[in-house]
């Protein structure tokens, strides 16, 4: 377990360079209402803004620093949730305040800013986070028996803390999902480019090959360094191998590039990817058209969904000036979805300003199948185990637009295969 979770660090790491952050002030309170569930967004009507006393919750991203054109505005999508659901009669006929923490991508920050929404702010909870310096205060959180619900999923916690509720796919059931999607498309052998600046990198490969043996993928390796001239060793490589379909596990600013290297060799592999590596940037990519990939949650594309419409609601209606902004990102919708699943298990556990978390907890484990509106796979928890799916949303790019396909759940056996091969890494 120590090995898979290096390689979950590593992944998550990838993961965040695709996220971004940039939110302004270190610490803002905000009051908000929107629905129960987003299903609910279209048909509750307009209700007088409660008043009294809040409910409490807390949020931390890295919402400055080198993570700020994907993530930065997470902060903003998650405070005019608040607002909204205020102005809709709050949670239970209460108000929501969110107090919003800036952890700058520093591990120090990070510790400091969730010990403050603790120990000062009394939060119920730690709703959509964003952060992922994880690693430097989730012991504390598990400690306070502080629930942290919904964010972004794909960071390691997710997969392996049962304190950690995530609303949406986490990071392995994701790479098994990409693996399953290389097989759809007709290939046989998956490419990897892993980074070569930290060693722990190398560990994707393994973990890769044993959830391809469970897909029917075989899975070959090639290091690649970020400052490197050019990528035609590595593009030659792979193409000498048989590989026929290509998965760059580097920075999603460098996977375009890749990729135009590989083809300038006449190496033209199908792209896929995890959705934690997929940036809105591709779509402006001419040799990125035809990507497949897995996601965690829907496409903010995906309007058929009342989960998806009751976002792009909320972005065009609350912050319009993001939508043609270079910080839209996929990830945004991660943090409504993180917002939605706090608000249905506090309606579950009939939440008051005067709860604790531990009736919160309740309100977690009460909940069946429940997916938000349709922008997560159905989500179960079971006290004391990780509350991870191994569902994931099927994705690509075509016509130079993102396009989802309905959620897809392995089998029991495949389930059972899956668990063994991680048991194995």
């Amino acid at each position: 377990m120590h090995k898979l979770r290096g390689t979950l660090a590593v992944c998550a790491a990838l993961a965040v360079s695709a996220v971004g952050a940039g939110c302004g002030d270190e610490e803002e309170a905000t009051g908000a209402a929107s629905t129960g569930t987003a299903a609910a967004e279209t048909a509750a009507p307009e209700s007088k803004a409660p008043t009294g006393d809040p409910i409490k919750i807390g949020n931390i991203g890295g919402y400055t620093g080198p993570l700020a054109k994907t993530l930065g505005k997470g902060g903003d999508v998650l405070k005019a949730w608040v607002e909204d659901r205020n102005a809709k009669g709050g949670i239970n006929g209460h108000p929501v305040e969110v107090i919003v923490k800036d952890d700058t991508g520093n591990p120090a920050t990070a510790l400091k800013a969730v010990k403050e929404l603790v120990e000062e702010d009394q939060v119920v909870a730690i709703v959509s986070s964003f952060s992922f310096q994880e690693s430097a205060w989730e012991k504390y959180v598990t400690q306070k028996k502080i629930p942290v619900v919904g964010g972004a999923s794909t960071n390691p916690a997710f997969l392996t803390n049962p304190n950690f509720f995530a609303s949406g796919t986490t990071l392995v059931p994701m790479l098994f999902g990409m693996l399953q999607e290389t097989k759809k498309a007709g290939k046989k052998k998956l490419g990897v480019m892993y980074c070569a600046e930290t060693p722990v990198c190398a560990q994707l490969v393994p973990l890769l090959q044993g959830l391809g043996k469970v897909a029917g993928v075989e899975v070959t390796g090639q290091k690649i360094a970020s400052n490197a001239p050019n990528y035609t060793a590595p593009c030659l490589a792979l193409k000498g191998d048989g590989a026929d379909a290509l998965f760059a596990a580097v920075t999603s600013d460098l996977v375009p590039r890749v990729t135009e290297a590989c083809n300038k060799q006449g190496y033209k592999p199908t792209n896929v990817a995890s959705g934690s590596t997929v940036d809105s940037a591709f779509l402006e990519s001419d040799v990125m058209d035809g990507l497949v990939f897995a996601g965690s949650n829907a496409l903010y594309t995906s309007e058929d969904l009342p989960g998806v419409q009751a976002f792009n609601k909320l972005i065009d209606e609350k912050l319009p000036e993001v939508r043609d902004s270079d910080q839209f990102s996929l990830p945004l919708i991660f943090s409504t979805a993180g917002a939605e699943l706090f608000a249905a298990a506090a309606e579950s556990a009939k939440l008051t300003p005067t709860s604790k978390p531990a009736d919160l907890y309740e309100g977690l484990y009460a909940l069946k199948d429940e997916t938000l509106g349709g922008v997560s796979p159905p989500l179960n928890f079971v006290k004391g185990m990780p509350g991870a799916t191994l569902c994931y949303f099927p994705q690509r790019i075509e016509g130079g637009k993102f396009v989802s396909d309905a959620v897809s759940c392995p089998d029991a056996a495949t389930a059972k295969a899956i668990g063994a091969a991680l048991g194995a890494g």
